[in-house]
């Protein structure tokens, strides 16, 4: 599958997928369970093995808002807050669907990271901000219209595999506004 988080496939994240791959447990999570709760400290690091986990906010209007995901060979775990700085995860990371994930505690993953090379944290938190930059200025540079055909040319099958409403979510767009784009992207295909 495609990566959605370009960070993904950078080979600075090699080591924690090669660690987790390694040392992990295999745990289980069922559709709905959490991974972390807003607002507390993420214990794990983990590569999904199936499945996937969204990550998630609540708005001031007691809305859950998507705010990304992590599917098969990805990392999962509030990296900036629980992992770089031991603080309580921003946001929910919850299975999408029931899910396998190869995981790891903070702790050890971190002190394996700091022996095998000290600068590992700065270079990474550094690919992150680089990550989390384009996309703020993707949501100002492209139409919900673009950043959806974006999204699904990304991510192949990621209708069959996410709901509509978390994909709507994802991209600040209503599930009304949602529909109008899926049917008006379908209808250009056709006649391409």
């Amino acid at each position: 599958m495609a990566r959605l988080n370009d960070f993904m496939v950078c080979p600075e994240l090699t080591p924690i997928s090669n660690y987790c791959l390694a040392n992990g447990t295999a745990v289980t999570y069922a559709k709905g369970q959490s991974f972390v709760d807003e607002g507390s400290l993420c214990r794990y690091v983990a590569v999904v093995q199936s499945g996937y986990f969204k990550f998630s906010v609540i708005d001031n209007n007691s809305d859950e808002c998507t705010t990304g995901f992590s599917f098969a060979s990805d990392i999962v775990a509030d990296y900036v807050c629980s992992f770089l700085n031991s603080q309580p995860s921003p946001t929910s990371i919850i299975a999408g669907t029931d899910s396998e994930v190869l995981r790891v505690p903070v702790s050890k993953l971190r002190d394996f990271l700091d022996q095998a090379d000290p600068d590992y944290m700065a270079r990474t938190a550094r690919l992150l901000l680089k990550e989390a930059y384009r996309r703020y200025i993707d949501m100002h540079r492209f139409s919900p219209e673009e950043r959806y055909l974006k999204l699904i040319g990304r991510v192949p099958g990621l209708l069959s595999l996410v709901p509509l409403k978390e994909l709507a979510s994802y991209l600040c767009i209503s599930r009304r506004q949602f529909q109008r784009i899926r049917a008006l992207a379908g209808h250009l295909s056709h006649d391409k």
